[in-house]
C-alpha cells in the first residue's frame, strides 16, 4: 500500500483527480476524514507545511507539495515530479511617480 500526503484544498482535489486518471478509480474523501483508504492507497489530508515533514519522517511514502514549502523547510527529500500545479502570480504595486530600486537587497510585502 502506498501512503501519500496531500495537502488540504485544491492541490488535493487535484491530485485526486490525477490519480483517478491515471488508476481508473474513483478516490473522494468522506465528509470531515482526513483518512481515505482503498485497497492499494491511503491519503492522508494533512497541513500543507506537514506534507514534507511525513514524508521525511517516513509516516508517508511520497507527498505533494509546492515547492516553496520544500525549500523553506529544508529536508532532506527528493523531489520527484513537478505535477504544473498551484502557479502564482506576484505584481507589485507602488505609488505613482515613485521608482523600483532595484539595488535594494530585498523586497518587503
Amino acid at each position: 500500500m502506498l501512503t501519500v500526503a496531500l495537502p488540504k484544498g485544491r492541490i488535493a482535489r487535484e491530485t485526486l483527480e490525477i490519480f483517478e486518471t491515471i488508476f481508473g478509480e474513483t478516490f473522494v474523501f468522506d465528509d470531515r476524514k482526513l483518512i481515505l483508504q482503498t485497497p492499494d492507497f491511503k491519503f492522508l489530508l494533512v497541513r500543507n507545511q506537514d506534507v514534507a515533514t511525513y514524508v521525511y519522517h517516513q509516516a508517508a511514502d511520497i507527498g505533494v507539495v509546492g515547492l516553496d514549502t520544500l525549500e523553506e523547510q529544508g529536508l532532506d527529500v527528493i523531489r520527484l515530479l513537478d505535477l504544473c500545479r498551484g502557479r502564482c502570480k506576484v505584481a507589485i504595486g507602488m505609488r505613482r511617480g515613485e521608482k523600483l530600486d532595484l539595488s535594494k537587497p530585498e523586497i518587503k510585502v
